[in-house]
């Protein structure tokens, strides 16, 4: 898909939840499969992106995903974009849903904007307008879908893209 188009968001399989401690645990005819996703609302404040961040990285290292450190750094900087973002455009609320979907790990957040989300090309004297280019370049997918009240923007991050490797190895 060419930069700066958004993918169509494909609905998950419904699973039933059962409570299985602290952390949620999703069944499909009583086998577990995958945590069930962690739901929450969101108020801005000066400490809301930070707070959501940590406890997404919580989440992610109780569910036990395999992220490199690297990756957990881009799961948690991609939510603070789109987290910021809905805060900043949608009236300072937000409901955050981390999931494990099993290859990728993805941040949804839902708002009550009717604003759709666009990447910018910001000039280097801009304060703001990078975030969505920052999460295209880190997410192994996002996207957005409109829903009954506004709109559900989400990022998928599961294997680190390639990178250019600093080292003269090759080696991180």
């Amino acid at each position: 898909m060419p930069p700066g188009r958004l993918q169509p968001y494909r609905p998950k399989p419904r699973f039933r939840r059962q409570d299985g401690g602290s952390i949620l645990t999703t069944h499909v005819d009583d086998r577990p499969v995958l945590p069930a996703p962690d739901v929450f609302h969101v108020k801005g404040g000066e400490d809301a992106v930070g707070d959501v961040r940590d406890r997404i990285a919580t989440v992610t290292t109780a569910w036990g995903v395999p992220l490199s450190p690297g990756a957990l750094g881009d799961v948690k900087l991609c939510a603070s974009e789109i987290i910021t973002n809905a805060l900043t455009h949608a009236g300072g609320r937000c409901w955050v849903t981390t999931e494990r979907t099993g290859r990728h790990l993805c941040v949804a957040v839902a708002d009550r904007s009717l604003r759709l989300p666009v990447v910018a090309a910001p000039g280097l004297d801009r304060e703001s307008g990078r975030g969505l280019a920052i999460v295209e370049a880190l997410a192994c997918s996002w996207g957005w879908e409109p829903n009954d009240l506004g709109k559900r923007k989400f990022t998928d991050v599961g294997r680190p893209k390639s990178r250019p490797s600093a080292s003269p190895s090759g080696q991180e």
